[in-house]
């Protein structure tokens, strides 16, 4: 067919989807054990079908439109007794979409960050003769950002993980191994 061979499906070629055995969250068949376990819900209202499809255009990612697609096919999910896991809904409402996640740990000073990098190279093509203090690579930063700098103590610990990693990659550049 010519709708295979392009990668798109038609909706007319769609045998339809199993409301009352399939989660309509995760399309997965719905096990007859977990109907009893009360891990399976049943639609029991009418107006259930209104807050997914909400919810999808809040998430806005492929999920959501997946679950979009098929509520919009359906009328009334009363009426097809439809089902679904109550872990997907939770999953579906409470947990973010990829695109959209936030990092975790703390923001990175970009202003800091690019001090502490100039320091880093003045050390390594000027300073490797020399033994200098925190204070005194700590001054030797301020002289050179013109910007906000880390505290001394931060300094301190940054400078360690950075010659530790600076030290592992010299020792064999091949494998990074001593």
């Amino acid at each position: 067919m010519k709708s295979e061979m392009c990668g798109k499906r038609l909706r007319s070629s769609d045998f339809g989807f199993e409301w009352k055995t399939s989660c309509f969250f995760c399309t997965k068949t719905i096990q007859q054990k977990t109907i009893q376990r009360d891990e399976v819900m049943r639609v029991e209202t009418t107006e259930i079908r209104n807050q997914p499809i909400d919810q999808a255009h809040r998430r806005n990612d492929d999920w959501g439109w997946d679950v979009f697609g098929k509520l919009k096919s359906c009328f009334c999910l009363f009426t097809e007794e439809a089902v679904y896991h109550r872990s997907c809904r939770n999953k579906f409402y409470y947990m973010s979409n990829t695109k959209n996640k936030k990092k975790k740990g703390r923001p990175m000073h970009c202003e800091k960050f690019a001090a502490f990098k100039k320091v880093c190279l003045w050390l390594e093509s000027v300073g490797d003769c020399e033994l200098y203090s925190i204070k005194e690579i700590h001054d030797k930063m301020c002289q050179l950002s013109e910007k906000d700098v880390y505290h001394v103590h931060i300094l301190r610990t940054k400078l360690q993980g950075e010659c530790f990693f600076s030290f592992w990659n010299r020792s064999s550049p091949a494998t990074g191994m001593f």
